[in-house]
């Protein structure tokens, strides 16, 4: 029977890498009192590298593996009030119970790709108005509120003279320009934000400290 499936392709990431995740995932959770990610950096830099080696998943009539959640095969139905392909799937069901006609696979394959561009179109979207919305609320702060504590997720090399840092209490990753500056993987580091033109941001790092 047709069934639109969710998959997700491991990218550039190993079997042995995603064991590796699940395990250190499990470690980590397990040993917080309570659970804090500030205490884990080494859990958030393989999770930051993970999301950027891994791909999107997609709605597809294939049934293929979901790397993320690891099953084998993977189909939704539980919020057919907000994703259309669960109703699709309901409805599916349904006519096979009932014996009635499925909707046919070619175009049950056009619905997928329909609904997986408007989906992809709606989570950039989504993101850059998250992004925006938080640094208007950072520059609407006075000064002495823009200071944030950040760990280093990616270091400048000797190419590429930026590092990445992830902001906890916004969730928002920034990159920074850096120079005669070491930073080390993991490390917590304070960031300040300085108002430009237009309500965009300059941020700087203030203060760093030893990596946990």
């Amino acid at each position: 029977m047709p069934l639109p499936f969710r998959c997700q392709d491991q990218g550039e990431l190993s079997e042995e890498d995603i064991q590796r995740l699940r395990a250190l995932e499990l470690e980590t959770l397990a040993t917080l009192q309570p659970p804090n990610l500030r205490s884990a950096p080494e859990l958030i830099r393989a999770l930051h590298a993970t999301r950027f080696a891994m791909t999107s998943a997609v709605d597809t009539i294939e049934a293929a593996t979901h790397a993320s959640i690891g099953f084998d095969i993977y189909t939704r139905v539980t919020s057919p009030l907000r994703r259309y392909l669960d109703l699709l799937a309901h409805r599916q069901l349904k006519a096979r119970l009932y014996g009635r006609p499925t909707l046919p696979l070619a175009q049950l394959d056009a619905v997928c790709n329909h609904c997986n561009n408007i989906s992809r179109q709606a989570k950039i979207l989504q993101r850059h108005a998250e992004i925006w919305w938080k640094m208007r609320y950072v520059a609407l702060q006075p000064p002495e509120a823009r200071r944030y504590e950040a760990i280093v997720i990616a270091g400048p090399t000797k190419f590429f003279p930026q590092a990445k840092l992830h902001i906890f209490e916004l969730d928002v990753t920034i990159t920074i320009h850096v120079e005669d500056i070491t930073l080390q993987l993991g490390q917590i580091v304070t960031v300040s934000a300085s108002v430009q033109h237009d309500f965009a941001l300059k941020w700087q790092i203030e203060q760093t400290s030893s990596a946990l």
